[in-house]
This record gives C-alpha cells, sequence and structure tokens, in this order.
C-alpha cells in the first residue's frame, strides 16, 4: 500500500520544528543585527592572544534565554568583558532599563567596529584592549562569557580587588573556570546558580557572584 504522503510521523514533526525554530532565530537575529549594525555579527574570529579565546557574539536564543535575569535598575552600570561586536549590549538597549553600557573588547579590528556601531549612542562605551588594564571602576556589573582562562581570570579578579572600592555583581556563563572564583571565598560570594537553556540548544550553566570589599 503507498504510504500517504500528507501522514507525519512524530520524528518528523519534532524535525520539522527544530528547523522552523533554527530558521526563525536565524531570520529573526539577521533583522536584529541589521538594526543594530547593518550588517550580521554571527561569525567567528580566532584571535592569538595569550589566555582569550576566539571572539564570537553570544546568539539570540540565549540571550533571550538569559534576558529574565538581566532585569537591574537603571542606574547599575553594565560591563561586556569581551564585548565582541556588542549583541548583546544593542539587545539590551533595545529591552531593559539599563541606561549605561560599557563593553571592553581585547580584538582591536572587531572593538573599532563595535565603536563604529555605537557611535551614536553616548550612553555605550566600547573600550578597545585588555580588560586588566582597562578596568572600567565605575562598573556595578560585569558579564563574562567565558572570554579567557583561568590565569587572566584570577588577574581579573585581583584587579577588581585592587581597584574597585564598592560591591559590584559578577555574571558568568559558561563559567569554565569558576573555580578561581569559588576558591576567592567569602570576597566572593555565590548568590545564584542555574542553566540557561533554550528550547533545542544545549544548556549553559550561569553563575552569579556578589563581591564584597
Amino acid at each position: 500500500m503507498a504510504r500517504n504522503p500528507m501522514k507525519m510521523t512524530l520524528g518528523m514533526i519534532i524535525r520539522r520544528g527544530n528547523y522552523a525554530y533554527f530558521f526563525y532565530y536565524w531570520l529573526y537575529g539577521l533583522v536584529l543585527d541589521y538594526r543594530l549594525a547593518g550588517r550580521s555579527l554571527s561569525q567567528t574570529v580566532f584571535y592569538k592572544a595569550d589566555g582569550a579565546y576566539p571572539v564570537q557574539s553570544i546568539s539570540y536564543p540565549y540571550i533571550k534565554a538569559l534576558e529574565p535575569h538581566l532585569n537591574f535598575g537603571c542606574n547599575e552600570i553594565f560591563v561586556d568583558v569581551g564585548c565582541a561586536w556588542g549583541r548583546l549590549i544593542g539587545y539590551m538597549r533595545l529591552h531593559t532599563q539599563l541606561e549605561k553600557f560599557v563593553g571592553v573588547e581585547l580584538n582591536g579590528e572587531v572593538a573599532k567596529c563595535a565603536q563604529r556601531i555605537f557611535s551614536y549612542d553616548q550612553n555605550v562605551t566600547i573600550i578597545e584592549g585588555d580588560i586588566i588594564e582597562n578596568l572600567p571602576l565605575e562598573g556595578t556589573i560585569f558579564y563574562l562569557f567565558n572570554p579567557f582562562d583561568k590565569t587572566v581570570l584570577e588577574r581579573f579578579l585581583m584587579e577588581i580587588e585592587e581597584k574597585i572600592k564598592n560591591p559590584i555583581k559578577l555574571m558568568y556563563l559558561y563559567p569554565t573556570c569558576r573555580e578561581i572564583i569559588d576558591a576567592r571565598q567569602p570576597r566572593w560570594s555565590l548568590i545564584k546558580e542555574l542553566e540557561i537553556k533554550p528550547k533545542h540548544l544545549g544548556a549553559l550553566k550561569l553563575c552569579i557572584y556578589k563581591y564584597k570589599p
């Protein structure tokens, strides 16, 4: 008997659901990227720098899953450590009440591109260079998407401890080197640990720390 071409199995529905989901976010991301930057920001740049990982933008499904945890007061100053082209900052400018943002990007070419993208916005500052040498002392929330290795992370924490005199929060997504922070208790205390899991994608752990001088 011939198979009914209109009959769909559960597996077919699931697969088509996956395709529809990824196509939606591909199109959604493309529209937002062009609105923000006039170009696609979905790329990876490999950069030879000691302790630094490749430059890439966080994907929009993860930003959407992260969004409920980005509910800060408008007076906070959000620092994106390894901001790439500024996709997260651009999204937060549109969808949160935060008004002041600082992005720090080690890769000079990428940083200059981000500076051009946000040149119209006085509330966004993009700094080209090493976060250790360019620590924004006014920052109250520091966000890291696993930008560097243990050695650089420890230097980063030491720089905060030496120069920042007010309490801050540190949001560490995909915390592959979290033991470096955990070892510095009680000055660094874990206040929340959870999973960020978009539909059809793998989970990423998010650790939120509070630093008390």
